[in-house]
């Protein structure tokens, strides 16, 4: 008698759910850092070139330890490797309450960015072997909502927990709900579907047959990096990319404290004022492949341009708005059109405009530029903040956001046909 057809599927749909969990409980870890940073920075006597430097310093270890997670995938398997890293996590998040000094916040921030670039291989390698090809690009979206869904609710979390105790603490917190997940992590997920005891021969089936649509899609030859970057197009796309994630990660980073420090807010009411930014910036991600379709005929480059000046501007508002409120709300168009709307779309661009054999090595350059972007921008507005201030700080974000608007511009390319980019 075969079983019910929603049951053939549900194994494979607790494991992507866990991955969601994994990506949520990765970007509290992060969010709880950002959040009460200005209580950090206070408590430890900082400079804010020294809290910069302590934000961008997970960036650098994320930076030199992404290579190590390829080879401890495939020594340890996703669910070892999964578990390890939250394991880790947890640990670096007490510690990091416990720190001193700059100098432990420092090493404990480097840690804590070398064990997330840990994190990638772990989770691609689980979506890989559970989930149909025909199935991932789904299945891909909807793990990538849980970070921004988590700058919703990782600020009220921390809101709740300052009422209660100190920064020091809210750590501890965090670090048990990371506890808690690489118990269920163990206990539910495995490596591959035939390894559940509780897969059945239907849903086994299903998978295969989702692989084998895709089979014949095998793997393009990777170009040499230099005969690629010697295209004017690829440098254009990592200085394009290098600005854009300096602008995005400098806003969120600093975003805080410019609502605690210039506006004049008291930490846990800039926590309850986040989740409106990080909501307009969720809408607006869901709705960003449908608007470059519809308004803009599939114009990536013009779409993307529109969006960034669009930032720059809201940004620019926000500064110079006088109620507290209006700031927020231009803040939050900001963040959205600056920050998020270009994330579902980019990668169409040079999808767009490059043949198979240097697309995948194009891709990985232009990801290294775009990991580079943060570890400059925050440090350098931290510096910008302690001699100019944090509103000349902000102009610098501005700057950032127009310079890869106007650069964008130049990237040849032709358009996408109607249809394509929401697809």
């Amino acid at each position: 008698m075969t079983q019910n057809p929603g049951y053939r599927w549900r194994i494979r749909t607790i494991s992507l759910v866990l991955l969601w969990f994994f990506f949520l409980i990765s970007y509290l870890g992060i969010a709880n850092f950002l959040l009460t940073a200005p209580l950090i920075r206070a408590d430890l006597g900082l400079t804010y070139s020294q809290i910069g430097l302590a934000m961008g310093a997970a960036f650098i270890g994320y930076f030199f330890c992404q290579g190590l997670g390829c080879p401890l995938g495939e020594r340890l398997g996703p669910r070892k490797l999964l578990t390890l890293t939250l394991l880790l996590s947890a640990a670096l998040l007490s510690l990091t309450g416990f720190a001193s000094s700059f100098v432990m916040l420092l090493a404990f921030r480097a840690l804590s960015g070398g064990t997330l670039a840990l994190h990638p291989s772990a989770t691609w390698a689980c979506m890989y072997n559970w989930i149909p090809r025909n199935e991932l690009t789904r299945a891909n979206t909807a793990t990538l909502t849980s970070s921004t869904l988590a700058g919703v609710l990782a600020p009220l979390l921390v809101a709740a927990l300052l009422q209660v105790m100190s920064w020091r603490y809210s750590f501890s917190v965090t670090a048990a709900l990371t506890l808690v997940l690489a118990f269920v992590i163990w206990r539910n997920l495995r490596d591959r579907p035939e390894q559940h005891p509780g897969i059945t021969p239907e849903e086994l089936e299903e998978i295969r047959q989702g692989n084998r649509i895709v089979a014949h899609l095998s793997k393009p030859p990777t170009a040499r990096a230099l005969r690629v970057l010697a295209r004017p197009s690829v440098l254009l796309l990592c200085l394009i990319y290098f600005l854009q994630s300096a602008a995005v990660w400098s806003c969120l980073a600093w975003t805080g404290f410019y609502l605690v420090e210039a506006r004049g807010l008291s930490v846990t009411a800039m926590c309850l004022k986040m989740p409106i930014i990080f909501t307009v910036a969720l809408v607006g991600t869901l709705l960003s492949p449908t608007l470059c379709d519809k308004l803009f005929r599939g114009r990536l480059r013009l779409y993307m341009a529109a969006l960034w000046i669009a930032g720059a501007i809201f940004l620019y508002r926000a500064q110079a708005a006088q109620d507290i409120n209006a700031s927020v709300s231009f803040l939050a168009l900001a963040i959205a059109f600056g920050c998020f709307m270009h994330s579902g779309v980019f990668w169409g661009l040079p999808r767009s405009i490059l043949p198979p054999s240097p697309y995948m090595r194009a891709v990985s350059l232009i990801i290294n530029a775009g990991q580079i972007g943060p570890i400059t921008g925050i440090v350098v507005i931290g510096w910008i903040a302690d001699t100019h201030g944090l509103d000349s700080a902000f102009l610098n974000i501005q700057v950032w956001l127009m310079l890869a608007a106007a650069l964008i511009l130049l990237v040849p390319g032709k358009k996408l046909s109607p249809g394509a980019v929401s697809q």
